[in-house]
């Protein structure tokens, strides 16, 4: 008996040790300290790759915007990232070998006022200032794609346009000093709102919903190609992360609470509100009209049919 046990453990042994040597594959995942990539913190801090990858890892790398993280895929430093429409166009314009895997997230944008008799578009004088956090992202888009539809030109607006970030915008319209519009998101909307700056319209006023302005998750072609079941893999982890936040688990609101610095009721009502969705739903998938107005406002050389770069299609 004791040699066969002996024997047992001896096999045991083999079995683990060829586990351990078995080789990792890190995942790195460029992203934004932002709500808008909130499952990939959460599929990272509960290992939720491991269920369908037991050797694989999952490393969010924190990137401070869309730019940089278009910088970590050119110096091929992140397998994959979060990244809005725009950004990804762009990157697709400069030849950066990645495509769509899935989408992510959605969250609403706003144009903003402090002078209550702006009711549209055509009440702006040519005297209001309209503050923007940059002039080739999504919220710019928003900003052209709304003076095309209202006011005929995309760029109407343009010479009126004053550059600031997100919180400076938002101080600035609520003390109404130097800005009298301000392109917002959902965070800094219901803060205006709440100092009595109404909302003069949304992206979904413009026809532009989830399917339009989805955030997308995208990975580089040739981690795809060579690493095609961890890929799969994280997907299906991707999943299980976004019911975890639909489903308003706690343990998921928790980490992203304390990811992002935001308490877990907030997080709520912006979802319950509508301001900010999860999905992976590639069903009527269609970024055209983004990709439309960014080559018409020389963001990108040319337009892009989206079919061609989406993994699968």
């Amino acid at each position: 008996m004791k040699t066969r046990f002996i024997a047992m453990t001896a096999v045991v042994a083999m079995f683990l040790l060829a586990g351990c040597g078995k080789k990792t594959t890190e995942v790195k995942i460029a992203i934004s300290n932002d709500l808008l990539s909130g499952p990939i913190v959460v599929m990272e801090e509960l290992n939720l790759i491991e269920r369908y990858a037991p050797n694989a890892k999952v490393n969010a790398v924190i990137s401070g915007s869309g730019t940089a993280i278009n910088e970590a895929f050119i110096g091929n430093n992140v397998d994959g990232g979060i990244l809005g429409i725009t950004t990804f166009l762009v990157g697709i314009d400069n030849g950066i070998p990645y495509k769509v895997a899935s989408p992510v997230s959605y969250s609403r944008l706003s144009i903003q006022t402090n002078n209550l008799d702006i009711k549209n578009l055509r009440d702006v004088s040519p005297d209001d200032k309209i503050a923007l956090s940059s002039i080739t992202g999504t919220t710019a888009m928003i900003l052209y794609i709304a003076a095309e539809q209202h006011l005929g030109r995309w760029d109407a607006l343009n010479d009126q346009i004053v550059l600031m970030n997100n919180n400076d915008a938002t101080i600035a319209l609520i003390n109404n000093t130097g800005i009298t519009l301000a392109v917002s998101d959902m965070t800094n909307r219901i803060k205006v709102n709440e100092a009595g700056c109404p909302t003069v319209l949304d992206n979904e006023d413009l026809s532009l919903d989830g399917s339009k302005m989805s955030i997308l998750c995208v990975f580089n072609e040739d981690f795809h190609k060579k690493n095609e079941g961890t890929y799969e893999a994280f997907l299906t982890a991707l999943g299980d992360a976004i019911k975890l936040l639909n489903d308003r688990d706690e343990q998921a609101l928790d980490i992203l609470a304390r990811s992002v610095g935001i308490d877990k009721e907030t997080i709520i009502s912006y979802m319950d509100l509508g301001y900010l969705r999860y999905s992976m739903n590639m069903d009527g998938l269609d970024l055209s009209v983004l990709a439309g107005m960014a080559f018409k406002s020389g963001m990108v050389s040319s337009e892009k049919e989206i079919a061609d770069f989406v993994f699968g299609k």
